[in-house]
């Protein structure tokens, strides 16, 4: 949440396959406004790169540092 200013929920609920990492964004196809594609950062797409898969589910692990 904090390399990418994105709320909480949109955290908790983001799914893998919203994630570009070519394009360095992330494709939220619900959010307060809407549709929204969000571009992130270097640092934010390594990280999320790095997050191991979890089963079949399709949402990015959270970790807790």
């Amino acid at each position: 949440m904090l390399l990418t200013g994105f709320r909480k929920m949109e955290v908790l609920g983001m799914h893998r396959a919203w994630i570009h990492i070519h394009e360095h964004s992330v494709c939220l196809p619900d959010t307060k406004a809407g549709r929204q594609v969000r571009v992130i950062g270097q640092s934010a797409c390594t990280l999320l790169v790095g997050q191991p898969a979890r089963d079949d589910s399709p949402f990015v692990k959270r970790t807790v540092a």
